[in-house]
């Protein structure tokens, strides 16, 4: 274990692997059949660490959010599809080209407005996003048809499509209208073929792949699970382990008697002789200025954050019998997948946001490779 003297996320190249291998199972596919979702610096965890892992145990496909993504991963992940899910300017064609990226559609007029900029005799590779709810990007499917439309861009010369694909809003919702939405998209693929255009389909995100298991072929996409957390508590969970584990420093520890108060505005009065923490994290490393009264670990004790997280520094409240020095340290989420999900309740967040809001002064240190 690192001595921990700054905030730091210590990673675990072991769980991650373990993490893409169980989901991959799970749904029935090969390693080269599961997408990595390694957008927004793969969670907070890091991107380009992320993908150098898993292309050593197989992966091949992963996905991002924009160019600039794509193009950070490429050096890492030479050969691999790399995915970019949200539209690219029409003018950076060429760009992708240059990193052999696939860009996702999301229906005829920016796939004209792509064509135009792909020079002649290339060919850009292109994914069809299909929209079956969620409101968002995708050739609307929910109370349309849009099968002709999706020829028309299918027919392009300048435009390859590899895949077609819908995202289930509502997949880590107990009940919803998942089936609904893979029924629809399932049903647009079948008059898709019959017409002449077979894709690779994939409608499966972290909550499906769960969800549907083996019914969520052929392709799937990895999200919040690859990085160790079930995204609902209905669903099964495999075996998933949380990737990142956050720490802090402890830079004192103080007495505190009766009345005395911590914090910006005073907003923790001591009740009784009290023992408190200083901790080296705050808001400006990604811990949410509203998780105060939230728990972290430290020496085995679950203490509470207690006054305002400022900037760089929070407070906690050491237990009765509990004891800490400088030179220790506390573990704020990533022992379990509850300590997360309790901290992002308590700040009225969910866990992607504190993840991927874990600021780049936070180090990241892979521990078990």
């Amino acid at each position: 274990m690192p001595e921990i003297r700054e905030a730091a996320a210590l990673l675990s190249a072991a769980a991650l692997k373990e993490n893409f291998t169980l989901l991959a199972r799970a749904a029935g596919v090969d390693p080269g059949s599961a997408y990595a979702l390694v957008k927004a610096n793969a969670y907070g965890h890091g991107a380009l660490a992320v993908a150098k892992r898993l292309y050593e145990i197989g992966a091949r496909r992963f996905a991002v959010a924009r160019l600039s993504e794509a193009e950070e991963l490429r050096p890492a992940v030479f050969g691999s599809e790399i995915l970019i899910l949200a539209p690219t300017c029409p003018d950076l064609a060429p760009s992708l080209l240059k990193g052999n990226f696939t860009q996702a559609v999301n229906g005829k007029k920016y796939a004209d407005a792509l064509s135009e900029n792909v020079p002649e005799g290339a060919k850009l590779k292109i994914a069809l996003a299909v929209d079956t709810g969620m409101g968002r990007l995708g050739f609307p499917a929910a109370a349309s048809d849009p099968a002709d439309e999706i020829l028309a861009v299918a027919s392009d010369p300048r435009l390859l499509p590899v895949s077609i694909y819908t995202h289930l809003p509502d997949a880590d919702v107990e009940g919803g209208l998942s089936e609904k939405s893979v029924a629809i998209f399932r049903r647009l693929v079948e008059r898709l073929a019959e017409r002449g255009l077979t894709l690779p389909a994939h409608f499966a995100n972290s909550a499906s792949i769960l969800r549907f298991g083996q019914t969520a072929q052929p392709l799937i996409r990895e999200g919040i699970a690859l990085y160790g957390y079930n995204p609902a508590p209905f669903l099964p969970d495999p075996g998933l382990r949380p990737v990142m584990k956050l720490c802090a420093p402890v830079l004192q520890v103080r007495e505190f008697a009766p009345g005395e108060t911590v914090g910006y505005c005073r907003t923790y009065t001591v009740e009784k002789p009290s023992k408190i923490a200083l901790l080296g994290i705050g808001y400006a490393d990604g811990l949410p200025r509203a998780s105060t009264g939230g728990e972290v670990a430290l020496n085995g004790a679950k203490c509470p954050i207690v006054g305002r997280i400022s900037m760089d520094q929070c407070s906690v409240l050491l237990p009765d019998g509990a004891d800490a020095k400088p030179g220790d340290y506390a573990v704020l989420f990533g022992e379990t997948q509850d300590q997360l999900n309790a901290l992002a309740e308590r700040a009225g967040t969910i866990p992607y946001e504190i993840m991927a809001g874990i600021a780049p002064r936070v180090k990241r240190v892979w521990i078990d490779d």
